[in-house]
């Protein structure tokens, strides 16, 4: 498919700050909500994180923890997903946590049981969606898809999918085994927009010493660029340093046709419509990066007791100007947007290694925390190559870096 195509994700992650170095250490046990039984077997992790736990026959668990506020996320087949927020300011020596039994839908026991091709193509449809179409996502291998519970009947314009048990994700080009409790999943096929929420837990292989260099290289290489990166590049005001530029989002009206100067020189008159442009019919007008920068102090606040917010309350392109846009992406690139994109900016002069994202603030403040995670991730919308990136490209927020 020609031309731009816009892709939104929204990611529901960890929402919370926690730091790498100080350790501490949670203790706990889970029982069922209904008969007090122990829950063993249970995964208890921080969320999107790789510190976590199985619990023992007793229900018990122990395991360590950074110094910070965290999400604990508690999942078990057949119990609902629990969720605890707490902070390491206040831990106690020990926890109960009481898990609720999950009520069986037993019109989803029919969609479950349904494995015909319909539910294949549904599947293929999910996978591109969720894990993404990365080169890393081409190495990933759902191990569970029985567990997917996938809908495109209900509305014929939407897929969605929801899980009766963590999705195990082999991902061996960043070294990881995922477990992710998958909340919701909604794909609007004419809107070409994707929404999930979830709770991952990331699992590192046992990684030989030959394959070590290989899949540590692949982590620098999905984290630079990453969501993550900008966030952490907001919180410790260092857009310079980590080859992020900024340009504010200039709407223009486009007009029917267009010169040769927009044509690179061919004098023949063309229609908009002939042009792989983002313009919806009846549309007249759209965003473009402007040609000046956008100052980082414009775009974040910082306050006296060090906390951080996006404050910015129009849209902004991003430029990550280290590395080029992957060929999988490129059918939807902004560069296919409009013509005055692929022109050099202050900045930015080498557009062949250039990856442009939009972003969108849908509140007046985002606060932004030093691990890269940010409140509340639904206040933030995401297009372009961050938008493109998913879970396949995903890495936990205790990553850090080699320097």
């Amino acid at each position: 498919m020609a031309g731009y195509l816009k892709l939104v994700t929204i990611l529901i992650l960890a929402l919370l700050s926690q730091e790498a170095f100080a350790q501490y250490q949670i203790k706990g046990r889970v029982l069922n909500g209904e008969s007090l039984e122990p829950v063993p077997f249970s995964t208890v992790f921080l969320n999107n994180t790789s510190f976590g736990d199985i619990t023992e026959l007793d229900g018990s668990f122990s395991f360590e923890i950074p110094e910070g506020d965290h999400e604990l996320v508690i999942s078990h087949v057949g119990f609902q997903p629990f969720t605890y927020s707490f902070s390491t300011k206040a831990l106690r020596n020990f926890y109960e946590f009481r898990i609720a039994p999950e009520v069986v839908d037993l019109s989803e026991l029919s969609v479950e049981a349904k494995r015909d091709e319909s539910w294949y193509k549904n599947f293929e449809e999910f996978s591109r969606y969720f894990l993404g179409s990365s080169p890393n996502a081409a190495k990933c291998v759902i191990q569970n898809p029985e567990v997917l519970i996938l809908d495109a009947e209900s509305d014929p314009n939407v897929l969605t999918a929801r899980a009766t048990d963590m999705l195990i994700i082999d991902n061996p080009n960043l070294g990881y085994q995922i477990k992710y409790v998958l909340k919701a999943f909604a794909f609007d096929k004419q809107a070409k927009q994707v929404a999930y929420a979830g709770y991952p837990f990331f699992v590192e292989d046992n990684l030989p010493k030959r394959r070590q260099s290989k899949v540590f290289q692949n982590r620098k290489e999905a984290y630079e660029g990453s969501i993550m990166h900008l966030m952490r590049t907001f919180h410790s005001n260092s857009a310079d340093s980590s080859n992020f530029v900024f340009f504010p989002a200039e709407k223009i009206t486009v007009t029917r046709f267009v010169s040769d100067a927009m044509l690179g020189g061919d004098p023949t008159m063309k229609r908009v419509e002939d042009l792989k442009l983002n313009i919806k019919p009846g549309v007249d007008t759209l965003y473009i990066p402007g040609k000046e920068p956008l100052q980082l102090e414009k775009i974040i606040q910082q306050t006296t007791d060090g906390k951080t917010f996006i404050t910015n309350p129009e849209p902004f392109f991003v430029y990550f100007t280290k590395e080029p846009e992957l060929e999988p992406f490129q059918q939807y690139s902004f560069f296919n947007l409009h013509p005055s994109v692929s022109e050099t900016r202050p900045g930015v002069t080498k557009m062949n290694s250039v990856q442009i994202s939009k972003l969108t603030m849908r509140a007046k403040a985002v606060q932004v925390f030093d691990n890269g995670s940010y409140f509340h991730p639904y206040d933030i919308l995401l297009e372009g190559y961050m938008g493109w990136e998913k879970i396949a490209d995903l890495l936990p927020f205790d990553y850090q870096p080699e320097r």
